[in-house]
């Protein structure tokens, strides 16, 4: 992901399966493999650099906002930073947390790339897609909490 391109949504309703038009769906578990390495490496830095602990719950989202939230108050600037790293953590171990709270099926579209990666529930046919929340947190200062975020899809998967 770019700061020249900031995906036009955060979650789709009413589709009849995970969105096609970032690529097709990955089906082999290779994939799930991938992205837990990747989630390893990221809540170690995560640790390591801000002393964060997290965990896999609604505290985890609640540690990840309060950083993001922090950083924006000390002057994070995402002109001059690399969004693309802090999208990749935040966004694997907020897709995480959320896999962990509300379930829902992990969609993958690419080996290298997970800015499209997805969670979906066929029940509810909502699909959602936490990298591009995250983007969008870091390069909107005013943007919606990633706390929020999490609380109005727990609400919209309870209907």
């Amino acid at each position: 992901m770019s700061l020249l391109e900031i995906p036009p949504f955060e979650a789709l309703t009413q589709g009849t399966g995970p969105y096609s038009g970032f690529g097709p769906i990955m089906s082999d578990e290779e994939a799930s493999r991938r992205f837990e390495r990747v989630v390893s490496e990221a809540w170690g830095r995560i640790t390591e650099t801000f002393g964060l602990t997290l965990s896999r719950d609604e505290a985890g989202a609640e540690a990840l906002e309060k950083l993001a939230s922090r950083m924006w108050r000390e002057g994070w600037d995402p002109a001059a930073a690399d969004v693309n790293l802090f999208v990749r953590d935040f966004g694997s171990i907020f897709m995480t947390v959320i896999h962990a709270v509300l379930g829902g099926e992990l969609v993958f579209r690419s080996k290298t790339d997970l800015s499209h990666a997805s969670l979906w529930w066929p029940s509810k046919r909502l699909e959602v897609f936490p990298f591009h929340k995250v983007y969008r947190r870091f390069v909107d200062r005013d943007g919606e909490s990633l706390t929020f975020f999490l609380d109005a899809l727990a609400k919209k998967l309870a209907l």
